[in-house]
């Protein structure tokens, strides 16, 4: 069911234009984890049910006490898709960044677990060579290998 208009005032001298009929779709809006999910979907399950498996993946990064402590805005002239494609993979790494943190990652030895329907990840194990690819000396959550995990 949707919202009804509560005005359309350039519509006043349309016969055919009816406020009842016309109106914006109920939107679910629920916050998980920290991130603020939205569907238009009424029928979609809930993220606790389809995201368990990012929260088994994450269990000592509880994302809801999260807070912005550094922003930067950038105007790019590109492709937005791209721009995001980018930071969901590694394949660049090793090129893109060879001068900084690529050299510390190695693509062969990327691992791809199967995906679920809701999310896919994969992740390399970085070396110790480049310090600035690892897990801050101040961050004393991550622990073993996932302080090499990107």
């Amino acid at each position: 069911m949707t919202a009804p208009l509560r005005g359309a005032p350039a519509m006043t001298l349309n016969d055919s234009f009816c406020k009842a009929d016309v109106g914006l779709p109920p939107v679910r809006c629920m916050v998980w984890q920290g991130w603020i999910m939205v569907t238009l979907n009424p029928d979609a399950p809930s993220p606790d049910a389809t995201l368990t498996g990012v929260r088994h993946l994450i269990p000592d990064l509880d994302m809801s006490t999260y807070t912005e402590t550094f922003r930067e805005t950038f105007r790019w002239a590109t492709n937005w898709k791209v721009l995001a494609k980018n930071f969901m993979e590694s394949y660049h790494l090793p090129i893109c960044h060879a001068g900084t943190i690529g050299g510390a990652s190695k693509l062969e030895e990327m691992v791809c677990p199967e995906g679920t329907l809701a999310f896919n990840y994969h992740w390399i194990l970085k070396n110790d060579s480049v310090p600035l690819a690892l897990a801050h000396p101040s961050n004393t959550t991550l622990q073993g290998d996932d302080r090499r995990k990107t």
